[in-house]
């Protein structure tokens, strides 16, 4: 497993802020080993040959609500020469001028040329609510090469971005190959319209039927657990997030929701969460600043937030 903590700064305004937090999530993403593939058309500005070196980033700030550079990675467990699992980051502008925006789809392979093949998802934007800022703040990213944890500009308000994605898990947290479950909290919104906070999707592999639902549903499949008999969830403000398959399938525990008031006082370092009787504990970041009442009931009207997974 590795983790991967980078100050950038949430910043359109110019060619070079544009370049500077795009390069940053860029190379994140290859530190934790979430590999680059060959595609025709691939932002050439992120390749080897240029070391991640600015002084050879060419990008310019593209207009709002579009997505003009791209680049394709993958996971890189035991499953992934038979089930692969690959990723479509386009790196862009969200909606409002000078807002940083990062839009993330899932597919089941790729052409070569930047397009996603078999069975994909919907795509989600990370984008934020507000202006752009000038001062840098902490990003995570984790993986085990089996899922992929992102925390974007942790400790602004209405700038934060949350997203995971990970294989189905069995009972006891191994990876299988049934599919992958995406979720994602965005303080601006997951659509180019700047609706929807929420993001949860559950894409099936080849065969067993594609995407569920077949657009992201925009609330979060959670429920309030018992706390005893080896229940999910001990404590009853800590959400895990569940599957949909057509039936709530084991959460994978990437993301976990949490009422916000139950854990307003917690700093934003790592803590560490055991979610069932005799689990292993799993650490998590978060930030205090992503607070949304648009979550599932019985008790919508608390304001919540996300847990994600860093370790």
């Amino acid at each position: 497993m590795a983790t991967y903590s980078v100050k950038l700064a949430p910043n359109n305004a110019s060619n070079a802020t544009f370049q500077a937090w795009a390069a940053g999530v860029a190379t994140a993403l290859t530190t934790v080993g979430i590999t680059r593939t060959t595609n025709t058309g691939d932002t050439n500005d992120f390749s080897i040959a240029n070391n991640w070196n600015p002084a050879n980033i060419t990008m310019t700030v593209p207009a709002s609500n579009s997505f003009t550079y791209y680049e394709i990675r993958q996971f890189t467990d035991s499953l992934q020469g038979t089930n692969p699992v690959y990723l479509k980051f386009e790196y862009g502008t969200g909606d409002g001028t000078s807002y940083y925006g990062l839009r993330i789809t899932m597919g089941g392979g790729t052409n070569g040329s930047g397009t996603l093949t078999g069975f994909t998802s919907t795509s989600c934007i990370l984008q934020p609510a507000a202006a752009a800022s000038a001062t840098t703040y902490d990003c995570y990213f984790s993986s085990d090469g089996a899922r992929l944890s992102i925390l974007l500009f942790a400790g602004l308000t209405s700038v934060s971005s949350a997203y995971t994605i990970g294989r189905t898990v069995s009972s006891t947290f191994v990876p299988n190959s049934n599919g992958v479950n995406i979720c994602a909290a965005s303080s601006g919104g997951t659509t180019t319209t700047a609706t929807n906070p929420i993001f949860q999707q559950y894409v099936s592999e080849a065969g067993q039927g594609g995407a569920n639902p077949s657009s992201a549903q925009i609330q979060f499949t959670c429920a309030f657990n018992p706390v005893t008999n080896n229940q999910w969830g001990l404590n009853w403000g800590v959400l895990p997030i569940y599957p949909n398959v057509g039936y709530s399938d084991y959460p994978d525990c990437n993301m976990l929701v949490f009422i916000a008031e139950e854990y307003g006082g917690i700093s934003e370092s790592p803590v560490s969460i055991t979610l069932y009787n005799g689990s292993t504990p799993h650490t998590y970041i978060w930030t205090n600043t992503m607070k949304t009442s648009v979550m599932t009931t019985p008790i919508s009207a608390f304001q919540y937030n996300v847990f994600v997974r860093y370790e």
